[in-house]
């Protein structure tokens, strides 16, 4: 799937050459909706983003909390803008509207990549399976609901009934989603990393709902569709 946020674009490279932060700062990870920089602070990075709606959460009350969901450490706001769906096609997955949306620029934690066995890894696979399972067997049409309903169950499963801040994450994205219906979640397994003291931590757990359905959909488009 190609990245709707290209951080090789003209007008993302002169942000990255000119802010005062992000001069020649080198680029650690990039997804979707973001690109990840090395920051002058040993525990911190810097991310650049188009995603409003995690912006929203990240900066917002709620984000600080749980334990299990990545702090911020700075904030710079609106550093520019982009516009969207240049480097996307039109396919049976794929609707590509360009949009001209704000770029985000702030510091988080630094976070560690989880083990590719062990325990956190164990935990995070199930969690995303069942959030995976909940969601497919969900009867609920209206997307929003359907998150905040497995969210909600997923907030009271087995799986965390000893993760007490982990529970209380989930709570907090439904919440979140509940009154911000524009935003989804984005539990996979490549947005939860872990703390050096081996806490595990949601990264990346908000996505714009907007963004995301101008560029792909949820489900495959229909073909001739009206």
């Amino acid at each position: 799937m190609a990245k709707i946020f290209v951080l090789s674009d003209k007008a993302v490279l002169n942000i990255r050459k000119k802010h005062p932060a992000l001069k020649g700062k080198k680029l650690i990870a990039s997804g979707q909706f973001s690109g990840v920089f090395e920051s002058d602070n040993p525990n911190t990075v810097l991310k650049l983003s188009i995603d409003d709606m995690s912006y929203k959460f990240l900066l917002g009350e709620s984000a600080t909390q749980s334990d299990s969901l990545v702090k911020v450490v700075k904030d710079y706001g609106i550093v520019g803008e982009f516009v969207t769906s240049k480097n996307i096609s039109p396919s049976l997955v794929s609707n590509p509207i360009s949009t001209t949306v704000p770029i985000f620029l702030y510091e988080v934690e630094r976070l560690q990549k989880l083990d590719t066995k062990g325990e956190n890894r164990r935990v995070v696979n199930r969690l995303c399976k069942r959030f995976r399972e909940l969601n497919a067997y969900s009867f609920i049409d209206n997307q929003a609901e359907r998150f905040v309903m497995c969210l909600v169950d997923l907030s009271s499963d087995d799986l965390v009934s000893d993760k007490p801040e982990m529970a209380d994450a989930f709570v907090l994205l439904a919440e979140f989603i509940n009154q911000n219906p524009d935003s989804f979640a984005d539990l996979h397994t490549g947005n939860f990393m872990q703390r050096e003291d081996g806490t595990v931590v949601i990264s990346d757990p908000i996505g714009s709902t907007v963004i995301f359905n101008n560029h792909n959909t949820f489900s495959p488009i229909l073909e001739n569709a009206a």
